[in-house]
């Protein structure tokens, strides 16, 4: 009996009730249409386009009712976003499961729509088809902003949704195909319209051909428009004059060097880029018990000021980029990140080259991981000797967020200097102020907010943990000045905010200052003065430089010899054209930087023996040098379980026991390995004494 009701339900269709429902009323309506079939073509090819793109703008700007004055006061806008959509849509043409591959390319659109969602909740700066790139990253940032429990939710609802549209797929119906001489023009017609319409909006200033401010530019011209753009706009565009004479002609004024190295001082020279870093204090809505940065404002009232950054609230490395290199980001595609894209490819003109030419050893920190926006690809391109990350530190502690505390940073700068006679750079990015700032476990305060608004109110526990974060980088820079002045060598100290942090900041809750401006300070023992100066990011290398007498590289040049020429902007995006994707006319056609061979840690990791493990039945001590919690052991290169006990000392269980000449590697996150060992088993060589004794023990157990 049992075996007949499941033939007859084996065979039936998966049905979903309310799909059914909707179908059958829909099937119904357009039977009793003169022209059914135009009906379901406009239902497919405008009212779902129309439908998504609203459901799109309302995530972007988080509200329904904003969605429907977004649609009506912006038609035009609106009307090009949908069109857009459209295009993509107008693909399905060409195919015979045509409901489906709409459908599916729906939930394309929603799926950024909703990722834009999601980060728009927990930083400024909206989604770009430039983090599509970081999704190595993903995993690692996820864990800092959601739970575990969250992140195994979006995980079940992602192979949820790829199953039901598998499942879609075997079941859409397919209709008949189309003739070329139809769908052909179709798409092409779309594909004009669209382009006419954004090119229109554009010439009637309905739509932004240019972004000064991505979030701005999201709010305005659609998340569509926006995504597209920066999907299809990225690197610095071709000036219209470009030319061997074009390039000679920006720089017939100018007395560049490469190799020189004279210069007036040669301290030792430390940039270090504080994650998320400004004056909490300068929050007209906020009140704290004491000074947030009582250090930093200090020595910024000597010496520095704001410092401009290109991005809020979150890409880091677009701050960095523009300091390294004295490039303006403005110049590249929205939101673009140069260290994802061409610098992975080619070298360029940095600060790291420009002082390595003067005879400096020029090293990189971070806090963080080294693979983190392609820095263990990108630095040797962009001339450093070294670079140590979190990977190869030892004796750090952790928020309770997860990121490594910047105290940690003293040593390693310290140490860096050590590494040679010569004067060092040491190029140091930072990490404790990273988000999130969303805590509910306990932690040490220093300050506590006293008075807070009604409209801040929402934020105090996160503007309240925000600060401590900070108190403590500002205690970290306080501890690093005095073991400076104890060392007593020649040194320049630069310090930065990269952006605001991602806490619903707006330009009227600042005291004088916009979102894009942090702050920044100079210190050093060497006489040198630089009084207050608002800087952008991109000037600061050059400022530095020109007080060291130090005009090594075109840019650097450029910057301290024509920083107030009225066509400085537009030179400036030429020459950063013809480095990175022109024919380097300004080198003579050949590019006269070199990636480095660089070291990953300061100090080499080594394995100097394996032996077993006479606590436990299957494990094995690895011995060796300069061991850290990022260590991994593998054996005939599969990785096998490893627990860090000490930087000298690794225990390890694999699966079987080892036997003789197996290959041992020590792994440090996939950025480098040791050299192989292999193993070897040492007998145990026994006395005579000790022969004897056994031998009696085992006389004695029979």
């Amino acid at each position: 009996m049992n075996m007949m009701k499941f033939k007859k339900l084996h065979g039936r269709k998966i049905t979903f009730p309310f799909s059914n429902k909707v179908k059958t009323k829909y099937e119904n309506f357009k039977s009793g249409l003169k022209h059914p079939e135009l009906f379901s073509f406009l239902c497919l090819y405008l009212i779902v386009p129309i439908l998504v793109n609203f459901i799109i703008e309302c995530l972007e700007l988080k509200s329904i009712l904003s969605g429907l004055r977004f649609t009506f006061t912006s038609p035009y806008v609106f009307m090009a976003n949908t069109l857009i959509i459209i295009m993509t849509f107008m693909i399905s043409l060409l195919l015979r499961k045509r409901h489906f591959w709409v459908t599916l390319l729906s939930v394309i659109w929603l799926v950024f729509g909703t990722a834009n969602f999601v980060l728009l909740c927990n930083r400024v700066t909206p989604f770009t088809a430039n983090d599509l790139i970081l999704i190595d990253a993903l995993f690692e940032v996820l864990q800092k902003y959601f739970n575990l429990f969250q992140v195994g939710l979006l995980v079940i609802l992602g192979i949820l949704g790829i199953i039901i549209l598998v499942i879609m797929f075997f079941r859409a119906k397919k209709e008949p195909r189309l003739k070329l001489y139809f769908s052909i023009p179709m798409i092409a017609a779309s594909i004009l319209v669209t382009i006419g319409a954004i090119k229109l909006g554009i010439h009637l200033n309905y739509l932004e051909a240019q972004f000064a401010e991505l979030s701005a530019a999201y709010r305005n011209n659609g998340f569509v428009y926006c995504f597209t753009n920066s999907l299809i706009d990225n690197g610095v565009s071709k000036p219209k004059d470009y030319s061997a004479e074009s390039m000679q002609a920006i720089l017939q004024n100018d007395h560049t060097t490469f190799f020189s190295d004279k210069a007036k001082k040669k301290p030792n020279v430390i940039f270090i880029q504080l994650e998320s870093l400004f004056d909490v204090g300068e929050l007209n809505d906020v009140t704290f018990s004491g000074d947030v940065l009582p250090n930093i404002n200090r020595l910024q009232k000597k010496n520095g000021g704001l410092f401009e950054a290109p991005v809020i609230g979150a890409g880091t490395v677009n701050t960095e980029f523009e300091v390294l290199t004295g490039m303006n980001m403005d110049d590249f595609g929205a939101g673009e990140y140069p260290f994802k894209t061409i610098l992975k490819e080619t070298t360029t003109e940095s600060l790291a080259y420009n002082l390595k030419s003067y005879g400096y050893h020029v090293h990189a920190l971070h806090n963080n991981t080294g693979k983190f926006y392609s820095r263990d690809i990108v630095y040797s391109n962009l001339g450093f000797d070294d670079f140590t990350s979190v990977e190869y530190m030892q004796n750090y502690d952790r928020t309770i967020m997860g990121w490594a505390k910047d105290y940690c940073l003293t040593d390693y700068i310290l140490k860096c200097m050590d590494q040679t006679k010569k004067q060092d750079l040491v190029y140091t990015i930072s990490v404790q102020g990273h988000g999130s700032y969303n805590v509910s476990d306990s932690y040490e305060h220093h300050v506590t907010i006293t008075d807070i608004s009604k409209k801040k109110e929402p934020y105090r526990d996160q503007l309240e943990y925000y600060a401590n974060m900070i108190w403590e980088m500002d205690d970290f820079i306080g501890q690093l000045i005095k073991a400076l002045k104890a060392r007593g060598e020649d040194t320049i100290l630069v310090a930065y905010g990269d952006h605001l942090p991602s806490l619903d900041i707006h330009a009227s809750e600042l005291d004088g200052r916009s979102v894009y401006q942090t702050d920044y300070f100079i210190w050093n023992n060497c006489g040198l003065k630089f009084g207050q100066k608002d800087i952008q990011a991109n000037e600061l290398s050059s400022y530095i430089l020109k007080k060291l007498g130090m005009s090594n590289g075109i840019i650097n040049s450029f910057h301290q010899h024509h920083a107030e020429d009225y066509d400085f902007k537009k030179s400036l995006a030429a020459l950063e054209y013809d480095m990175l994707y022109g024919k380097q006319l300004v080198y003579g056609g050949k590019n006269p930087y070199k990636p480095t061979d660089m070291r990953f840690g300061l100090y080499p990791i080594r394995i100097t023996n394996v032996i077993p493990d006479d606590t436990g039945e299957k494990s094995y001590i690895v011995r060796g040098e300069n061991f850290t919690n990022y260590s991994r052991v593998y054996v005939n290169d599969e990785k096998i379980e490893t627990h860090f006990i000490d930087s000298n000392t690794l225990q390890v269980v694999p699966d079987s026991p080892l036997k003789p000449k197996d290959m041992i590697t020590v792994w440090q996150s996939h950025l480098t390995c040791t050299d192989s060992y292999s193993y070897n088993v040492i007998q145990m060589e026994l006395t005579d004494e000790a022969q004897e004794a056994l031998e009696m023990e085992e006389e004695s157990s029979e």
